[in-house]
């Protein structure tokens, strides 16, 4: 992972895999009073594990995660470099907690360090602490007002707290700058389904697929977005078109399954 750069070209990220909307059997009831959305996220923070890599800074190579950590750092121009590193360290391995401590650490020395500010939000983001994660990216918009990725992740955010319309605005800023970011297209369009406004999802997801044409997870969504309007001939097509783009993709399957076995 590169360290943080907002005028970096920035990677494509991968499919939001935890952000899939799936039909369970109960889906409809008897009667068809109405349908249950099962919905396990609101997309990814995590950036292309080729899109950063934290460089040695002041002559200090970033820590392995077995490694100690200092106790104790001096306050000397190395300093930062070393908290981050250390913080780094506990990122990788998952010890968020430590992370943050380490990058908050960091930022005494410099508050506005884009390195520490971003991983430290992504700690956050990854404790469920989505208020703290939302300080940190806006933090880092008034560093960096035209980064497309940080606008995405605090939109990110702001969904899982299902705050659909601030979502829906930090991915709009998002592709404003990013014009072909597909991943904040996708997130949009969850974010509109949520909201329970379908045609704007499906719009969302349609751009989404225009710029990947191999979506499937946007194929998938787009379906759900179409059986919220009781449009089971354009679900169905979505789902059949994700499982041929990946035929393991199970919640796919399991879409078209219930909607054969309703009848659709």
């Amino acid at each position: 992972m590169k360290p943080y750069n907002p005028d970096r070209q920035r990677a494509l990220m991968p499919p939001c895999k935890n952000a899939s909307y799936s039909l369970n059997s109960p889906w409809y009831i008897p009667v068809l009073v109405g349908i249950i959305l099962l919905w396990t996220g609101c997309g990814t923070t995590e950036p292309s594990r080729t899109g950063r890599q934290p460089a040695p800074r002041g002559g200090l190579s970033p820590m392995r995660p077995e490694q100690t950590p200092p106790a104790a750092v001096p306050e000397t121009p190395d300093a930062l470099s070393a908290y981050f590193n250390a913080g780094f360290a506990h990122y990788e391995a998952g010890e968020y907690p430590a992370a943050i401590a380490d990058f908050t650490r960091a930022l005494a020395i410099k508050n506005n360090d884009t390195n520490a500010l971003f991983y430290r939000a992504k700690s956050y983001d990854y404790l469920k602490d989505y208020d703290q994660a939302i300080e940190d990216w806006t933090a880092l918009l008034r560093l960096h007002p035209h980064d497309a990725e940080v606008y995405y992740n605090r939109g990110n955010a702001y969904c899982t707290k299902k705050d659909y319309d601030q979502a829906i605005a930090d991915y709009n800023q998002a592709i404003r700058i990013q014009p072909n970011y597909a991943e904040a297209h996708y997130n949009q369009g969850i974010a509109y389904n949520n909201k329970g406004d379908y045609d704007q999802a499906i719009a969302a997801f349609n751009q989404a697929i225009k710029i990947q044409p191999h979506y499937a997870e946007a194929y998938n969504n787009r379906g759900f977005a179409y059986v919220n309007k009781k449009d089971y001939a354009h679900a169905r097509a979505d789902w059949t078109e994700a499982l041929r783009l990946n035929p393991n993709y199970t919640i796919a399957q399991n879409n078209l399954d219930v909607l054969r076995q309703q009848g659709h």
